[in-house]
């Protein structure tokens, strides 16, 4: 009875981790691959999602053609790059969220979930017994998510659950923070949630959208410190579900301004996608792999059947709404409001004060370097906070 008892007493509440945009890594199997004569022609389970080999020019155009989203009109499914397989790695196990980059003989420069991971095991949280990763296709959005990766993240918290008799708490950050949202209001029935899901913490979730996937969308250009411009990112912006996912919520946002126009008209969030179709900013098979997406961002979120806890920020200057002076050039000036640099604040507090019986939500209000979107998860005081909301549901 009383080994009992200290078992109870020393078990902790698993933990899965599931990343953001960009955040995973992905593999590529395929043949015939060569765009150019530079370009690899095979690859065999190669992580091209990050290998900083890949970002090298030349073969940076054949890594931007590889990431490409293709459309199956019969189907009307999201396809990869012909003669290939792109997917994640170890699904289950931290390797495919601890960091962006998988380098030479796997080292990594570019962490994500890092620190976290650090503090979760300094604290007794073991890989593989209760601590784990479900790294996800950021590529597609959410598109996918009935069809791939709810069924994988359904099986992994079934096991989880059977080895450790535990409820499962599900975190996510960023676009993972959506995803953790999006599962727990849509992905399984209420009666699998109550068996299996202690509660979700979604830190900056993006489910409200941004702007920055809507100036991306409209200059084809992306800008992280650095400006990357080039023919084939371009092209792949057009298919890529990560960024339509993040338009702006058409019900989040329906009284807001999000675009100016040269012509002086304003467009407000459901205006958007048939503006780039009609500027031709998205063409082609763009254009049906966009609303495959649509639903997601369509409606206002639904409530989730587990409890959510919400962590973000209102501190920091945020673009609120883009404004161009011609339709045929990248140049656009940003209107400015309030969240953590990416995700605007006040549709994660109209979504908080819909569903407060369930919801609960802390803003972080900090207006410093930590305060950033990405930067939040290697800041110990945000690190801890998660931690102490894993064991309790009710902490805000």
């Amino acid at each position: 009875m009383f080994l009992l008892f200290l078992s109870l007493i020393s078990s902790k509440k698993p933990v899965v981790l599931i990343p953001g945009t960009y955040a995973s890594l992905l593999q590529m199997t395929g043949k015939d691959l060569g765009h150019e004569w530079f370009c690899p022609k095979t690859l065999d389970n190669q992580i091209i999602w990050v290998d900083e080999m890949y970002l090298i020019p030349p073969i940076l155009d054949c890594f931007f053609q590889w990431l490409k989203i293709y459309y199956d009109p019969v189907k009307n499914v999201q396809l990869n790059h012909p003669n290939s397989t792109i997917d994640i790695v170890d699904f289950g196990s931290l390797r495919g969220v601890t960091s962006v980059d998988s380098f030479i003989q796997n080292i990594s420069i570019i962490p994500y979930y890092t620190f976290m991971i650090n503090y979760f095991e300094k604290n007794g949280y073991v890989e593989g017994k209760d601590l784990f990763g479900a790294p996800i296709d950021w590529r597609m959005g959410l598109a996918q998510a009935p069809t791939v990766f709810y069924p994988r993240l359904i099986k992994l918290i079934e096991d989880i659950y059977a080895k450790t008799n535990e409820k499962v708490v599900i975190i996510g950050h960023s676009f993972g923070g959506f995803v953790v949202q999006n599962f727990l209001a849509e992905g399984a029935t209420q009666e699998w949630i109550d068996k299996y899901i202690d509660h979700g913490i979604a830190l900056a979730p993006s489910f409200g959208g941004s702007i920055e996937a809507m100036q991306i969308s409209y200059t084809k250009v992306i800008t992280k410190g650095i400006t990357i411009k080039n023919k084939y990112l371009a092209e792949t912006l057009e298919t890529m579900g990560a960024v339509h996912v993040h338009y702006m919520n058409y019900e989040l946002y329906k009284d807001d301004i999000v675009f100016y126009g040269p012509d002086g008209d304003t467009y407000k969030a459901k205006d958007f996608p048939d503006l780039l179709v009609k500027h031709e900013k998205i063409t082609g098979d763009g254009i049906p792999l966009l609303k495959l997406n649509e639903p997601y961002f369509a409606t206002f979120p639904k409530q989730t059947k587990a409890p959510l806890q919400i962590i973000y920020n209102s501190g920091r200057e945020t673009r609120t709404a883009i404004k161009v002076n011609s339709w045929d050039n990248e140049t656009v000036e940003n209107v400015y409001g309030k969240g953590d640099g990416t995700i605007i604040s006040d549709g994660l507090n109209k979504y908080c004060n819909k569903y407060a019986s369930n919801t609960r939500c802390h803003d972080l209000n900090e207006n410093g370097f930590f305060g950033s979107h990405l930067m939040m998860l290697y800041h110990y005081p945000l690190i801890e906070l998660t931690y102490k909301a894993v064991t309790n549901s009710t902490l805000f």
